[in-house]
């Protein structure tokens, strides 16, 4: 199937706790209305757009491109995610990790001032960070892999910033850690 997913009720999708699954096959997602909650999201597409009204977990996921998750709440990443493009996190709460990661393009993260901290482990492959502006603490660890910045990118982050990996090269020159920085 090759449709693209795109619901758009006048206020959003309200099934606050109940699980929702979409598989739009070579298609898109966008589920991009503000009042949308849902239960575990669990998608299956090319490219995927999630605006929550609420915290997000994210359940098994498969996209040949992009993710972009916004959320007026906490991320938690409850099933593993293999993502080919960019990943754009944007929380206003933690941004937690409980299964793997793959991600074949940047991981750009932002949580809002003093709201929360992420956490996120791509351990055994090439992790590239893009824009990051995080309230709390960012900890990121790629363990038999590396960790690198996207050109022009910043790394902001409130607390401490913490990168574990086998070759770690952060060099952007508008990067601001309000902690301590352990590499």
């Amino acid at each position: 199937n090759s449709t693209p997913i795109s619901p758009t009720p006048p206020a959003g999708w309200a099934l606050d706790s109940a699980p929702v699954t979409l598989d739009a096959g070579s298609a898109d997602i966008t589920l991009d209305n503000s009042g949308n909650t849902f239960g575990t999201l669990e998608l299956t597409g090319a490219n995927a757009t999630v605006n929550e009204a609420a915290a997000t977990d994210l359940g098994t996921s498969n996209l040949t491109g992009d993710l972009a998750l916004t959320s007026a709440g906490g991320i938690n990443f409850g099933g593993p995610l293999s993502a080919q493009g960019n990943v754009s996190l944007n929380a206003a709460g933690e941004i937690t990790q409980a299964a793997p990661l793959v991600i074949g393009g940047n991981l750009d993260a932002a949580t809002t001032v003093n709201a929360g901290d992420v956490s996120i482990d791509n351990s055994g492959t090439a992790t590239t960070l893009g824009d990051s502006e995080v309230g709390g603490n960012y900890a990121v660890t790629a363990t038999g892999g590396t960790v690198t910045q996207a050109l022009d990118s910043a790394i902001q982050v409130a607390g401490d910033l913490t990168v574990t990996a086998d070759t770690v090269d952060l060099t952007g020159a508008a990067n601001l850690v309000g902690g301590t920085t352990s590499l």
